[in-house]
């Protein structure tokens, strides 16, 4: 379900174009520990300072969020320096607070596994369909000349991105022949990128 996809900010075989599913996030309502609900989104700096004064379960959130991320600024800024091709963690910090004083609760709740309250309702931006893909199969005389072809195509940012090697192939040819029909040219091929 979505819930399951935001709780666990799921992402798959489309993440190279698309991300994951917390990109995609744009509000939340949540059911708190004690039951309050909240609803979460982009507050300005003055609508936070609001959200801090009040005397309740959300309130105490807001305090302790914007304690915590002023008071761990420098490590949570540090965090932008990580090189990854897709992150799906929970508790993302990094992207509470903007540098204008804004927050939103949203990254924190996305990824949580339900373990900082329930989600019960999503607000979501999403994508425009693609009716028509196009498949595009690849082959390598080896896995280094591969590897440095998905290099280069990443950067065109494909909706997936495959590479298979040869025992994997070789195996498809002997037990379902039919699943690889007109795909591969040769009849020994050490990679393919699909």
């Amino acid at each position: 379900t979505i819930g399951g996809s935001v709780a666990n900010n799921a992402g798959g075989e489309k993440s190279v174009k698309y991300g994951v599913t917390g990109n995609y996030v744009l509000g939340l309502k949540v059911v708190l520990a004690n039951g309050d609900l909240i609803e979460t989104g982009r507050l300005t700096k003055r609508e936070v300072k609001k959200k801090k004064m009040l005397k309740t379960f959300e309130g105490e959130l807001y305090r302790e969020i914007d304690s915590l991320t002023m008071a761990g600024s420098h490590e949570i800024a540090s965090m932008n320096n990580i090189r990854v091709s897709k992150n799906s963690t929970g508790y993302n910090l990094k992207d509470i607070r903007k540098p204008n004083g804004s927050i939103d609760l949203t990254p924190l709740f996305v990824g949580s596994q339900g373990t900082l309250g329930v989600i019960v309702e999503i607000t979501l931006k999403v994508e425009n369909y693609n009716p028509s893909p196009s498949l595009v199969v690849a082959e390598f005389s080896d896995i280094s000349s591969a590897d440095r072809a998905v290099s280069k195509l990443i950067r065109f940012k494909p909706s997936a991105l495959e590479m298979v090697d040869g025992n994997l192939i070789d195996f498809i040819k002997k037990s379902h022949p039919n699943q690889i029909d007109g795909l591969i040219q040769s009849q020994s091929v050490p990679a393919i990128i699909i």
